[in-house]
């Protein structure tokens, strides 16, 4: 089967869709205001139930049958919830073949590979299910408070990397920013597309034209957008702490940078797609959630950063008691990366009870997740995680006095 990509053809100065592809009413329009590739895309102010039809020829090629890689399709439909609004649609492909362990179900197209629970990548697609297991979920109380406090400082110490305030500081700051193609923000919005930001999102597109599409684009890589963010947060908070007079610019930054990765579909909710191997790029991001969390507080948006990282995290594993060996599929990935992210999580929960609840949660949930060894297993007595950097340290004292250290370093 060939690949067509047809619907939008843009550049960074035009973009239009093919006549001949499209049937719907005069409310399409190509516009300006929102972007994913390119500067461009569909505009379509819909009635309650309103249906968008793109379309291309099948263009069939006759080629040996391989299990898992021969999806196709000459024809997409938009059908648009039972209210009148405005949907931009941007980068259609149709006629492609997309490998059966990317495509992830998300709030916006739920119906996408319902046998994900079944999947090879459940532990980073399955999202939607994860989010609904977390609002189903009724964690036991813990016993006492613990030490809250120390474990929030612990986690802002590994989160926070150094920062230069100065002058000098600031501006190399904003020239690091504005090379990721971060817009300006007026309203709490990005002020046009700017970059796109890509994790593994172009791996569902086909590979011939891949690297057209990130170019035109102007893609930068989620991990290094992250990283960038934790670095401004840095700033952010240690300008904030010396009362420097570049903080206000610090927090704009950040704040900036804040908007279009929601923007650009990195919010509850989303999978863009795909969100494979999400955890080995969005931890930094994570990280400088924590170090500014008075700023994002005092922005109205710390909830909602929190909801982000529960959903991208999938928070709601640790619901699950392995009783199903399905759960230990990509255990490694969760406990290389996933663990601080959802320690960040739960000391950012809204009440003292509630972070009590989620530590402890985590706490089982690691235990059980380390009885995985065909080779070494024992009753955990005490479970202890140390972090550092990049490297996780699980120390593990079992009831019969047997204990093992296991370090794990991120990767990727």
């Amino acid at each position: 089967m060939r690949s067509s990509h047809a619907g939008i053809v843009a550049s960074e100065t035009t973009a239009k869709f093919d006549k001949r592809s499209v049937n719907a009413d005069l409310t399409t329009r190509v516009r300006g205001e929102r972007g994913k590739v390119g500067a461009h895309s569909l505009k379509w102010q819909h009635a309650p139930g309103g249906v968008l039809t793109i379309k291309e020829p099948l263009r069939y090629q006759a080629s040996r049958y391989t299990a898992g890689m021969d999806q196709a399709m000459n024809r997409v439909r938009f059908i648009a919830p039972r209210r009148s609004g405005t949907l931009f649609i941007d980068q259609v492909v149709l006629n492609t073949e997309i490998r059966p362990d990317h495509p992830t179900p998300d709030r916006q197209a739920p119906f996408v590979q319902p046998e994900i629970v079944e999947a090879d990548n459940r532990h980073w697609l399955d999202l939607m299910r994860f989010d609904d297991d977390l609002a189903a979920a009724s964690f036991p109380p813990a016993e006492g408070l613990g030490d809250l406090a120390g474990i929030r400082a612990a986690l802002l110490k590994s989160a926070t990397v150094a920062a230069d305030v100065t002058a000098a500081g600031l501006a190399k700051a904003k020239e690091q920013v504005d090379e990721l193609g971060v817009p300006a923000r007026a309203s709490d919005a990005p002020v046009g597309p700017g970059s796109y930001i890509n994790g593994y999102q172009s791996a569902i597109l086909p590979a011939e034209i891949r690297a057209d599409v990130m170019t035109l684009a102007s893609a930068v890589a989620l991990r290094a957008y992250g990283t960038r963010m934790r670095a401004i947060a840095a700033a952010s908070a240690k300008a904030r702490s010396a009362g420097a007079a570049a903080s206000a610019e610090f927090d704009e930054l950040y704040l900036r940078m804040y908007a279009h990765l929601e923007d650009q579909g990195f919010a509850k909710g989303s999978a863009q797609g795909t969100i494979h191997h999400i955890g080995y790029q969005y931890r930094e991001a994570a990280d400088s959630f924590l170090v500014v969390q008075p700023l994002l507080a005092e922005a109205g948006l710390w909830r909602r950063a929190m909801d982000n990282l529960a959903w991208f995290v999938g928070l709601g594993r640790l619901t699950h008691d392995f009783s199903d060996p399905a759960e230990y599929g990509g255990i490694i990935d969760v406990q290389n990366t996933l663990l601080k992210p959802m320690a960040i999580c739960a000391v950012g929960a809204e009440t003292d009870d509630e972070k009590c609840r989620l530590l402890a949660a985590l706490t089982r949930f690691t235990e059980r997740s380390l009885r995985t060894s065909g080779r070494w297993s024992c009753d955990a007595d005490d479970v202890t995680v140390t972090l550092a950097g990049d490297t996780t340290r699980v120390a593990v004292t079992c009831r019969d006095g047997a204990s093992r250290d296991l370090t794990m370093t991120a990767i990727g």
